[in-house]
């Protein structure tokens, strides 16, 4: 039986491309952030425990560094800034492919540990839960493959390697996610608040859908590692549907028609730089499906052991 037309389409877009546009997705969506919103620097930098060692050992009054206006004028200086990084890294992410890109590599890597940076920070702001740090594992992982993608000589690299780092990544942010949804965690009332706006649900009905929802990012995470090609790829096209769908619920949930360009200004950047959640497991489906000229020729080697796709 022949593939759909769609699916065909899907299959002859190599992993690296996906790579660029989940990465310009990620850094274009967090530049809007720290551009025009906010971003958690001062959890850190206004931390007593962790700062006031460095603040002291400048010479410097605690009591003045978090009472200061200067200093607040600096941080939110450092946001935008970041904000800058993100758009430039960006643009090179989106011109990954092009050799002229190369020498702007480092940019991508830096952006990359920058979300990471970012991911510790809003651990440092929400109750520092490790599901709230593992969570962002997509969002990181995109620019830091795609960074490591560009390292090769000629053209964009995928690897087996690469493959099994974002498995991980699709598994730890699922996991994370879910930790909240099923109650290990407290369920966040914007997870219940955002049901009830989209479904028509009461909130004892919104838990009960966030509990199930929660049960399938356990079995998704899990699931994704087992042999069984079948149930894999069937947890793996739920979870792109479930991370696309969770992606597009906090512009659906929260932009009103009164208030149309503050809504989308704050929650559309969310939706964009939750792509990942969706774009991941596609990756990895697409890439189950994809079939393997090698093994076709008799010599059994996965194609991305060997495969540069450009």
């Amino acid at each position: 039986m022949s593939r759909p037309a769609r699916l065909t389409s899907l299959l002859r877009v190599a992993p690296t491309r996906w790579l660029q546009v989940g990465a310009v997705a990620v850094l274009w969506g967090r530049a809007w952030q720290h551009l025009w919103h906010d971003a958690p620097f001062r959890a850190l930098l206004w931390h007593e425990r962790i700062m006031s060692p460095l603040i002291e050992l400048l010479g410097l009054d605690w009591q003045w560094w978090v009472r200061s206006a200067a200093v607040d004028h600096g941080i939110q200086t450092a946001i935008r800034i970041t904000g800058v990084l993100y758009v430039l890294a960006g643009f090179v992410a989106l011109f990954a492919h092009r050799p002229f890109t190369r020498k702007w590599r480092w940019l991508v890597g830096l952006a990359g540990f920058s979300l990471l940076l970012l991911a510790w920070m809003y651990w440092l702001e929400h109750w520092r839960h490790l599901a709230q740090f593992l969570e962002y594992a997509l969002q990181v992982a995109f620019p830091l493959l795609l960074w490591r993608a560009m390292g090769a000589t000629d053209g964009l690299r995928w690897t087996a390697a690469m493959s099994r780092g974002l498995r991980v990544a699709v598994a730890l942010t699922f996991a994370a996610h879910g930790l909240y949804a099923l109650g290990v965690y407290p369920v966040p009332g914007t997870f219940v608040k955002m049901t009830t706006n989209i479904l028509p649900l009461s909130e004892n009905g919104a838990r009960t859908f966030l509990l199930l929802a929660g049960v399938m990012d356990q079995i998704v995470a899990m699931g994704i590692f087992l042999p069984f090609g079948k149930w894999r790829r069937a947890l793996l096209l739920y979870a792109v549907v479930w991370g696309l769908l969770t992606a597009m619920a906090r512009p659906v949930a929260w932009v009103y028609a009164h208030d149309l360009w503050h809504g989308l200004s704050l929650y559309l950047p969310m939706m964009v730089y939750r792509l990942p959640h969706a774009i991941g497991p596609l990756v990895l489906l697409l890439e189950e499906l994809r079939p393997n000229p090698e093994a076709a020729e008799g010599q059994g080697h996965h194609p991305c052991h060997w495969m540069r796709w450009r």
